[in-house]
């Protein structure tokens, strides 16, 4: 038995790596989705970034309203958008508490790491790119009176050659 050819160890290495690429690249939208509700969403130039699951509101276009993918009336989404940031505060506080207390943090730098990351919370608006901007706006102030801190507009990587 000699020595194996260098062919016969990288191109089945090669083959599974390419399938690996392939899954990932073809599953990746499902998941990067927050919500189930189909929208359209519009296409910009954008740059991705690593973020915590955010609080996702959805407008689909017929104009209903989803905080995650509960419906809501817009009468009720400023409380609706409150309930789901105090539970996401809550969840958030506990995993940060827990794992910087076995790290040996002190509580006073505990508190502050807790309270950084709960201000940095982002609210995530899922819209139709049918939709009008009065529409979208409508959303925006009601985000806003439920004391969201950081608002973000959802849309999908343009692809090359401006489509």
């Amino acid at each position: 038995m000699g020595t194996p050819d260098f062919g016969d160890i990288l191109l089945p290495l090669g083959g599974v790596s390419l399938l690996i690429l392939m899954v990932l690249i073809s599953s990746g939208k499902d998941l990067m989705q927050t919500s189930s509700v189909k929208v359209n969403l519009p296409r910009a130039n954008v740059t991705q970034t690593k973020m915590e699951e955010p609080i996702s509101v959805t407008i689909d276009i017929n104009r209903n309203v989803y905080v995650y993918n509960d419906p809501v009336s817009l009468d009720s989404l400023d409380l609706k958008i409150e309930q789901a940031f105090k539970a996401k505060e809550k969840e958030i506080g506990a995993k940060l508490r827990e794992k910087l207390e076995k790290l040996g943090y002190p509580p006073e730098v505990i508190d502050k790491e807790v309270e950084a990351r709960i201000k940095s919370l982002l609210l995530l608006i899922r819209a139709d790119k049918d939709l009008t901007w009065a529409d979208v706006w409508c959303i925006i102030k009601e985000t806003k009176q439920a004391r969201a801190r950081r608002v973000a507009l959802a849309v999908l990587r343009k692809k090359k050659g401006g489509g």
